[in-house]
């Protein structure tokens, strides 16, 4: 997918307050980081622990609606949502990776930030360049101490996640300030999920089944996801 180079767009940010929600969390137990596998024969490219509920396809169908197709509502995708800010020369490695790609800025935002900006990329279970984002290490190539992003379950194709997803990298507060709202760092999106009401994470997760935020220190993986009767108005 090429960078589009229109202008840049934003949206009035949620209404942000402390309310009782309908977000599930669960904590996916047993999961630990690769060690470099350089000059081995067969490389593992994802932890055990994460290669089932990251890749497989889910034992139990959610429909996303009605009138879908069959391969809408069940066929499962897996998205990094990684900050070029903390992976160095991102946008090159996505280049040379042939990953389905996209930068969340447009516009003077692209051409000015790229480099610092939010991508997602759609995930490979057998890419080298997925084992970099789950191997730990001093290597500049390995990827997993840096808490590089999010990762994303969906059904949709990158366009669809790419132009959702668009929508809440600017947000307004209550005095009309606009900035830059950084869903995609673990650390702050485990925080914005724990205090948004429920018709905002609905808006939120409305392209997605599940989110998985992952830190490296303490190391924990959490999985968010809303129930299917949760509905947007």
């Amino acid at each position: 997918m090429s960078n589009p180079n229109q202008n840049e767009q934003s949206v009035t940010a949620p209404t942000i307050n402390q309310a009782q929600s309908d977000l599930q969390v669960e904590i996916v137990e047993g999961v630990e980081p690769l060690i470099d596998q350089f000059g081995s024969d067969i490389q593992q490219s994802v932890p055990e622990a994460l290669k089932h509920v990251l890749f497989d396809e889910p034992k139990q169908k959610t429909v996303v609606s009605a009138e879908a197709s069959d391969d809408l509502n069940y066929h499962q995708r897996t998205y990094a949502i990684l900050d070029a800010a903390r992976i160095p020369n991102l946008p090159e490695l996505l280049e040379v990776s042939d990953l389905e790609h996209a930068c969340l800025f447009k516009g003077q935002a692209y051409e000015e930030l790229k480099d610092v900006a939010p991508w997602i990329v759609r995930l490979d279970a057998e890419h080298s360049f997925t084992r970099q984002l789950f191997t730990a290490g001093d290597a500049p190539w390995n990827l997993w101490g840096l808490e590089p992003g999010i990762y994303v379950r969906s059904p949709h194709d990158i366009e669809t996640l790419h132009n959702h997803f668009r929508k809440f990298t600017r947000i307004q507060d209550e005095q009309g300030k606009w900035f830059y709202f950084r869903f995609w760092e673990p650390r702050a999106a485990e925080h914005i999920f724990s205090i948004l009401p429920d018709k905002d994470l609905a808006h939120f997760f409305f392209a997605c089944s599940s989110i998985f935020a992952m830190t490296a220190a303490p190391l924990v993986c959490r999985r968010f996801s809303l129930p299917a009767s949760l509905e947007v108005s």
